[in-house]
């Protein structure tokens, strides 16, 4: 009876505490690739939530930018695609 009671307990206790697909908004998250790299920022704008990727490039400023939406999937998942 004393296990149960603190297994009831502790799974409220030590709950998934995962980020949220909304704490990530307006952050940006760098991805190392074979070059410069590149970057992905969520954005939220009228309640839609769309993704900006940038391409980095060496020694020079102002790389492509491409917007995508998205699809929320659950509070840790969305999935994107070109606009």
């Amino acid at each position: 009876m004393v296990v149960l009671i603190f297994l009831l307990l502790s799974v409220n206790v030590y709950a998934d505490n995962r980020p949220s697909i909304y704490s990530l908004i307006d952050k940006e998250i760098f991805i190392k690739n074979n070059w410069a790299g590149e970057t992905i920022t969520l954005k939220e704008k009228n309640n839609e939530l769309f993704i900006i990727r940038k391409i980095l490039r060496s020694g020079v400023t102002g790389g492509p930018k491409y917007k995508y939406s998205t699809q929320l999937k659950s509070k840790y998942q969305i999935r994107f695609s070109t606009m």
